[in-house]
């Protein structure tokens, strides 16, 4: 059996046990990389790089990097910049995420699911600014970071102080595993479709299956999205030339894809994600990442410490 065929058949079997159905579930917020939108947000807490650094703060160590990435979420386009770099022995990495809107027309969704277009429009902005820092520890990857969020709808304002955390550790060459805490805090929120209330835990796997097909697996435990159960997501990246990855991902009841150009320092990212929901379009990314590291992203853990 090929290994594609085989990839298939663990699909196919998520898809009995954990419910492929039309069950409302969230859009993707734009915190979320164009990458990790590929893998279906499988390399939550596994994968390193800069493009996941919100999800896990260790995911930036050793690593040197400028991102920018552009998201459309409920009809609002929204920019993303991100660096991080080495200063006495760690990694600082400062994210932004924000849009900013004069003039945006009210809308409701009726009973019915049905959009309603208000006759009043209201100026919006959203500013999300996130601060961590990552060490490694003989081996295992440690960050921790805080983020501060703004958002303003009419006269009407909402903030929000949340902390995240997370490990990475090596097991075995091209074997890694990590842990991650998102959106925590010791003050009680109320939540809207940015900024959720309730913490997210993830466990997750990275597995090089050959030098040119990676597979992630994670669990995620979001309240904020279904509050009954963790989900399980899949996601597998596989370079067709040295240049060009493709990504395929099960987000626990919905299909994701991505296409990437990579060239060292510079990789170029597109995410897609299904819609399960009637009223609402299929999700588009797209995330620029330069790579200034003295150890490439594909080598990371290969290197010994």
């Amino acid at each position: 059996m090929s290994f594609l065929s085989k990839i298939g058949g663990i699909l196919l079997i998520s898809m009995a046990g954990w419910g492929l159905t039309t069950q409302d579930t969230p859009l993707f917020n734009p915190h979320l990389s164009a990458t990790n939108l590929g893998l279906g947000q499988s390399a939550t807490a596994s994968q390193e790089g800069i493009e996941f650094m919100l999800q896990n703060p260790a995911s930036i160590t050793d690593q040197q990097s400028i991102a920018f990435q552009a998201s459309r979420y409920l009809g609002i386009d929204y920019n993303a910049m991100a660096f991080t770099f080495p200063i006495y022995g760690i990694n600082l990495g400062i994210h932004y995420l924000g849009a900013y809107l004069p003039n945006i027309q009210r809308s409701i969704r009726s009973d019915n699911d049905v959009i309603v277009n208000l006759d009043d429009t209201v100026p919006y902005e959203f500013h999300h600014v996130s601060v961590c820092l990552a060490k490694r520890f003989w081996g295992v990857y440690v960050g921790v970071g805080a983020n501060y969020q703004i958002l303003r709808l009419d006269d009407r304002q909402l903030n929000a102080l949340k902390q995240f955390a997370g490990i990475q550790v090596s097991l075995l060459p091209g074997l890694t595993a990590g842990a991650s805490i998102q959106n925590f805090s010791n003050t009680p929120s109320s939540g809207n479709a940015l900024q959720s209330p309730d913490p997210i835990t993830a466990l997750g796997v990275s597995v090089d299956i050959s030098p040119q097909t990676r597979m992630n697996i994670a669990i995620i435990h979001n309240k904020n999205t279904i509050a009954t159960h963790p989900t399980l997501h899949y996601g597998i990246s596989h370079y067709i030339t040295d240049y060009l990855p493709i990504r395929l991902g099960l987000d626990h009841n919905r299909f994701s894809a991505g296409l990437g150009f990579s060239m060292e320092p510079l990789h170029i990212n597109v995410g897609w994600a299904q819609s399960i929901d009637a009223i609402t379009e299929n999700q588009w990314m797209m995330g620029i990442v330069y790579d200034i590291s003295t150890t490439p992203l594909s080598k990371k853990f290969i290197q010994q410490p």
